[in-house]
């Protein structure tokens, strides 16, 4: 957006900024406005809203001169503006010197700041969903709890359910819900008003829908019982994922401590940024243990991805955020597996991946995450001493375990998909069936290191306090009853009344093989060269290493390129990613190897 004003210098050691002095109009007169440069403790509010389309912009006047703006923030600017005063706003396209790298960098950091100063952030959410369905919608189940979502249980009402629902996806589908900056500006609040062309909600009529389809909805408005078309069972998944992220911003607002990187980077990373860069940047103020010095529109998106790594494993002292590399393939139903190219190091989660399919990925990989603070497969040894060599190789310390030697089928992750056929597979993998009792590696059975494996030893169901716990004899009863449905359902299909068995235990099958989806998302089962059983990524290899990792929950497995380090002694790997291996989660390896006199060797990742 090219203009000709000239941005007057801030000075960053007092931490200025400039604010925006929309004047006074009618609604159609030209927009005019200067800058002011003040500090961030004056009085302002501050814009949350969505660029658009950078090659479609409209002028305004600013300081006098021509300054051009994308036709969304021009609309926002006049809805906001009064007939009769100068309404003072913090704007980051017009406040800000886009052209200025260094300056852009100094706001950038200081946007937490400026955020929750002020005295209130106004979300634009643009012209679209000022039409009066959607403000009807809003407005009458916001208002009524009680008000039910099936139009059967309303008297004098239009049975037809699908309006209603399809004006709350649409919504929710505004692209102010899947933008990255607007997930800061709106937490970071102390007062967040919604805007769609000239109507504000300020009273929480956003939260009140969300909160009345939620109650509704998982009562007494379910769809299952709602007699409707296939069109109203695709709005209903759609309406799911979409709430349930609309709804973790009023969850997030409601935390009355700062978190951590990967408390909020990982179940934001749908969220779309311009600049990759963005996709870092746009939660460091959120977050306290990543500094904002790393904040640098002038050095690279591989730079600052490493960078982000490194200051999490260094203040973290853990190695989690390695659990959040995807894939390095992409499935593809007629040529099998398709190399995806990145330019990153093996080491360092893409936050920018745009794979459609990894939409579901990250929602159970971000599920998943959240059991792995149950386990400590690094025992004693669980602090992590990065050494970054530069920004493509990372020195770590750890225990070489095993070599991957046969794995089976991946179990693919997304909604709807079954394949109970991956378990047959994985079970004649271990031979479970022939040979249930043969000892394990680490005691007990193949079986129950089996079933304990495909769950990651998890508790099915999860307590009430959602605080996961290892799996017990009810999670063992749970596996053989869900295993033994699906029999009846697949192979046996043809020897039973599959409709009565289906319809009576249906909701047991159900929540066990949710139980499991999540676990085993874009995983498959391998058995380790000393026999090992475990999930791996889905494209690890026969050969692959496994390793524990100083600071690691998880063993890892790593890629050996046969290549030597500078040092000339440490080989270089590639990480492939996370794995459960069963017998080793409680540091039961690593202190056995440490009896016998052993240290942790580095390992070079590139």
């Amino acid at each position: 957006m090219k203009s000709r004003v000239v941005h007057t210098p801030l000075d960053k050691d007092t931490g200025q900024i400039r604010i925006l002095l929309l004047q006074p109009g009618t609604f159609h007169r030209p927009i005019r406005c200067s800058l002011s440069i003040e500090s961030v403790q004056s009085r302002f509010e501050a814009l949350s809203y969505v660029w658009g389309d950078v090659n479609d912009t409209l002028p305004i006047e600013v300081l006098g001169q021509e300054f051009r703006v994308t036709r969304n923030l021009e609309s926002a600017l006049r809805h906001l503006r009064d007939s009769d005063q100068i309404r003072r706003l913090w704007v980051d396209a017009i406040c800000i010197d886009q052209n200025d790298n260094l300056e852009r960098s100094h706001q950038v950091a200081m946007m937490d700041m400026i955020y929750s100063r002020a005295e209130r952030v106004i979300a634009w959410l643009g012209l679209e969903l000022s039409e009066m369905p959607a403000l009807l919608m809003v407005k009458n189940f916001s208002r009524d709890l009680s008000l039910h979502w099936d139009p059967k249980k309303r008297a004098n009402s239009d049975t037809n359910i699908v309006a209603p629902l399809f004006e709350l996806l649409k919504w929710l589908q505004n692209t102010w819900y899947n933008r990255m900056w607007t997930l800061q500006e709106a937490l970071l609040a102390k007062s967040l008003i919604y805007m769609s062309g000239p109507f504000v909600f300020q009273h929480g009529e956003i939260e009140g829908v969300l909160k009345s389809y939620h109650r509704h909805m998982h009562r007494c408005c379910s769809l299952s019982r709602t007699t409707g078309t296939e069109q109203i069972a695709n709005i209903h998944n759609d309406l799911i994922a979409s709430s349930q992220r609309a709804h973790s911003i009023t969850l997030l607002r409601q935390q009355s401590h700062q978190l951590g990187f990967l408390e909020i980077a990982p179940r934001f990373r749908y969220r779309e940024a311009k600049n990759p860069r963005d996709k870092v940047f746009g939660v460091l103020g959120l977050t306290d243990d990543i500094p904002k010095d790393i904040i640098d529109y002038e050095k690279s998106v591989t730079d600052i991805y490493s960078l982000a790594t490194v200051e999490c494993i260094r203040r973290t002292g853990n190695l989690d955020i390695l659990s959040h590399i995807l894939s390095r393939l992409q499935s593809t139903s007629e040529y099998g597996p398709e190399k995806i190219e990145y330019g990153l190091p093996s080491w360092v989660p893409d936050w920018n991946s745009r794979r459609p399919s990894d939409t579901w990925r990250l929602d159970e990989l971000s599920k998943r995450q959240k059991l792995t603070k149950v386990f400590s497969a690094s025992h004693t040894n669980s602090t992590a001493y990065p050494e970054a060599l530069n920004q493509n190789r990372l020195c770590l310390q750890g225990f070489f375990c095993d070599h991957v030697a046969k794995y089976g089928e991946v179990k693919e992750s997304g909604p709807g998909v079954k394949k109970m056929e991956v378990f047959h597979n994985w079970r004649e993998l271990v031979k479970v069936d022939q040979e249930p009792e043969k000892p394990y590696i680490s005691g007990s059975t193949v079986f129950d290191a089996y079933w304990r494996t495909i769950c990651m030893n998890i508790a099915c169901p999860m307590p009430s306090s959602d605080q996961p716990r290892k799996a017990d004899e009810v999670t063992r009863l749970s596996h053989d009853y869900w295993w033994w449905i699906t029999l009846l359902r697949t192979k046996y299909s043809h020897l039973s009344n599959r409709g009565n068995i289906e319809e009576k235990n249906l909701l047991a099958w159900g929540k066990f093989s949710t139980h499991l989806a999540i676990r085993l998302s874009g995983r498959k089962l391998f058995i380790s060269k000393n026999g090992y059983i475990g999930l791996a990524p889905e494209d690890a290899l026969e050969g692959d290493e496994i390793w524990v990792l100083d600071g690691g929950r998880l063993p890892l497995v790593l890629r050996p390129l046969g290549n030597r380090s500078e040092k000339g002694s440490e080989t270089e790997y590639t990480l492939v990613g996370d794995s459960y291996v069963h017998g080793i989660m409680d540091g039961e390896f690593v202190e056995a190897s440490m009896k016998r006199g052993e240290t942790p060797r580095p390992v070079i990742l590139v």
